[in-house]
């Protein structure tokens, strides 16, 4: 024992000399004495992480400074030395700081800055919310880290290979600054010259696959590893799968079909930014090139990406002097009460969860903020010059809103970071949850009665947006909202999504006003269907294929007094679904058949007398 205690003491003696003769050109590496290292972390009491050859704790200075301090286990001096001499090299703001070393403790001990908003991987794929995961964020990420490696391969007097580039070695300091940290496989390459090493050393998923197969040491391992960050920042998809699938593959196949676009996180993916994401897609696959002649150097990775950001910043500025534009207009037109600043709509936004369904303008969110149910739209398309006058007729349109069954405008914002943000009210609850959610236990008994209140109230919202010459483009029972408390209090949500991203059909609609009116009165028509069935339904196969059988009513629907009216909502149905659109009726007419379904004095009638007096009344 005592032989064996004597040697790994010798060993760490030895260790000691090398670290400190190698660390003399940077004179802020202090070397700890192992009783100063148990102050400085009261004792080991506060765990950062574990790995597999060390433990990281918390721990202050005397200055007052945080810091973080890596114990290794003492097989791993090797490791530790490559580490402490490497980082003590490296001056970086990407960099994490090596701020000193201890070797007098049974196990070496590793002192550097402490950087305290995690790592990328917990951002991706944790639930820390310590910073927004926007777009911006993340191709900032991906410029810092690019711009540490371009350092570590260019700018020493020997190349420095990370070896072990991913999203857990990545840490975030304020302001979402990204530090490339963790250098205990790193090396120092020869110039010039090839390195093999027997010892091949990262991460699955990371690591690049031709130095797996030959051990062949280059820089151009970190350019592919880099690659997979890369894609991992913009898809948030891990670079291996808990399949044991790399994103890496994936990604190349993806884009080998033309489908690569599908891969991207759908948070970031809007109109405006997908020429952008594509241009980060191209950068990825270049570097996860398996020939590695054929991989670009980070130097030139990090211009490719500085020119995407370029690129980015000036059509950015242009959507925002447009939006400026649009603002005064507004302004003008007596709608300045409406603006809301990128406060107020961080604010009102921030407690929102996202509809699982996009709708045409971009992305909605759900949810509440200070008891008031809200929908925010984050539009998705680029406001240029051509969308000007539309976007802001379109508002000033929906500005002046006021119906009992429509939710109305709020306010927008034109210059918030994610594009233009339009705030509407909500409702507390979709038909949706009514008919296929756990809400369906607080309406029942759903009789016909209720039904076709809810039906009235949904048809007199949209006859009132048609009225003004707004199209909704999208009616569907997520988008007919009930209050909590009156269950026939109904409004329709979801308005402002009528087909403007394809600006010239857009632009044809707006000036003949047809075509668009008559498919919200088809896909009304499927909501009548839905609501009456209790069926989810996208196709009426049963009016369509085989018009004269009888629509499969739900039970509970013919509980109700009116049970003979159902054949009268059938026929609605089928008039709202015909394929000829000229044929179909207006929502105003559809309105008054409802209203005129519901209140029918002479209950007991036939289903034929109801019918010649539906027929007269819409001849009226």
């Amino acid at each position: 024992m005592g032989d064996w205690y004597d040697k790994l003491s010798q060993s760490f003696r030895d260790t000691a000399k090398e670290v400190l003769a190698k660390t003399d050109i940077d004179p802020n590496v202090r070397c700890f004495p192992k009783r100063q290292m148990k102050r400085i972390t009261n004792n080991y009491s506060t765990t950062l992480g574990r790995g597999g050859f060390s433990v990281v704790y918390k721990g202050r200075l005397d200055d007052g400074r945080s810091v973080a301090v890596k114990q290794y286990n003492w097989r791993t001096q090797k490791e530790f030395t490559k580490e402490v001499i490497i980082q003590s090299q490296c001056s970086h703001k990407n960099i994490v700081r090596l701020l000193g070393c201890c070797v007098e403790a049974t196990a070496p001990i590793l002192v550097t800055e402490f950087v305290p908003n995690g790592n990328l991987s917990d951002l991706l794929h944790g639930n820390s919310g310590l910073l927004p995961v926007t777009l911006e964020t993340r191709l900032q990420i991906a410029l810092d880290v690019a711009e540490a490696l371009v350092y570590m391969h260019c700018s020493q007097s020997y190349p420095i290979l990370h070896g072990d580039v991913k999203p857990s070695n990545i840490l975030l300091g304020d302001k979402g600054v990204a530090k490339l940290c963790d250098f205990g496989i790193s090396r120092l390459l020869s110039m010039d010259s090839d390195e093999y090493t027997g010892f091949v050393i990262g991460s699955k998923g990371y690591v690049d696959p031709v130095f797996c197969q030959t051990g062949r040491l280059s820089q151009k391992c970190d350019v592919y590893s880099f690659g997979v960050v890369l894609l991992e920042l913009f898809t948030r998809k891990k670079g291996i799968d808990d399949m044991k699938v790399c994103l890496a593959e994936i990604f190349a196949c993806a884009s080998r079909k033309g489908d690569e676009h599908k891969l991207f996180d759908m948070d970031i993916v809007t109109n405006e930014n997908m020429e952008f994401l594509q241009g980060i897609g191209r950068v990825a696959l270049e570097c996860i090139k398996f020939e590695v002649e054929e991989r670009p150097e980070m130097r030139l990775v990090l211009e490719q990406l500085l020119s995407l950001k370029r690129s980015r910043d000036k059509s950015i500025h242009e959507m925002l002097v447009v939006r400026k534009e649009i603002e005064v207009f507004l302004r003008g037109c007596g709608f300045g009460r409406f603006i809301l600043s990128k406060e107020s709509v961080d604010d009102l936004i921030c407690n929102l969860k996202i509809v699982l369904k996009e709708c045409a303008l971009g992305k909605a969110y759900i949810g509440k903020s200070r008891g008031t149910p809200l929908m925010a739209i984050k539009m998705s398309t680029a406001v240029t010059e051509k969308w000007k006058d539309m976007l802001g007729n379109e508002i000033a349109v929906q500005s002046r809103i006021k119906h009992m069954n429509v939710a109305k405008l709020i306010g927008y914002c034109l210059d918030h970071s994610d594009g233009t943000v339009l705030i509407y009210e909500y409702g507390a609850i979709s038909l949706y949850d009514v008919l296929f959610g756990d809400a369906g236990k607080i309406y029942r008994p759903f009789t016909c009665d209720l039904r076709l209140k809810i039906a009235i109230g949904a048809a007199e919202g949209i006859a009132h947006l048609h009225s003004l010459g707004v199209v909704h483009g999208d009616v569907s029972i997520n988008d007919i909202l009930l209050d909590h408390v009156s269950s026939s209090l109904v409004k329709i949500a979801g308005y402002g999504t009528s087909g403007l991203p394809d600006i010239d059909k857009a632009l044809d609609s707006l000036e003949t006003g047809h075509g668009k009116k008559e498919h919200d009165v088809y896909s009304f028509g499927l909501v009548l269907l839905t609501l009456f069935t209790w069926k989810k339904v996208s196709l009426p196969h049963d009016l369509k294929s085989e018009p004269d059988k009888p629509v499969l009513l739900h039970q509970e629907a013919i509980r109700g007094r009116r049970c003979n009216h159902l054949e009268m909502i059938k026929g609605l149905a089928s008039r709202c679904l015909t394929s000829e659109a000229t044929k179909r009726p207006s929502m105003v007419e559809v309105a008054k058949h409802l209203n005129f379904i519901l209140i029918f004095p002479e209950r007991r009638k036939t289903c034929h007398d109801l019918a010649i007096y539906q027929s007269r009344m819409l001849s009226d």
